[in-house]
């Protein structure tokens, strides 16, 4: 499972699932980083597409995991909320 992110054209950043967690890459794939070690594994993976620096998944343990800075540091069973509308 992969999600994308162009906030930045010229650099896509993707995640990647697999069965170690979630990989992490700012240059088309050339290199990975691991942000997200997990032993059982995560699946599936999103961007947010009203706010583009929230990324969320699913650990194979079903625990939830949230990142407010494009994917680059996770924390486990967050909700991320949106910011609420000015009341006017």
């Amino acid at each position: 499972m992969l999600a994308s992110n162009y906030a930045d054209r010229l650099n896509p950043l993707l995640l990647a699932c697999t069965e170690e967690g979630v990989l992490r890459t700012t240059d088309k794939g050339l290199t990975r980083v691991e942000v997200l070690p997990l032993a059982s594994g995560a699946g599936p993976v999103a961007f947010s597409q009203s706010h583009v620096e929230l990324a969320y998944t699913i650990a194979s343990d079903g625990t939830a995991y949230g990142s407010t800075d494009f994917g680059a540091t996770w924390t486990p069973g967050a909700v991320l909320r949106l910011p609420s509308a000015p009341r006017g």
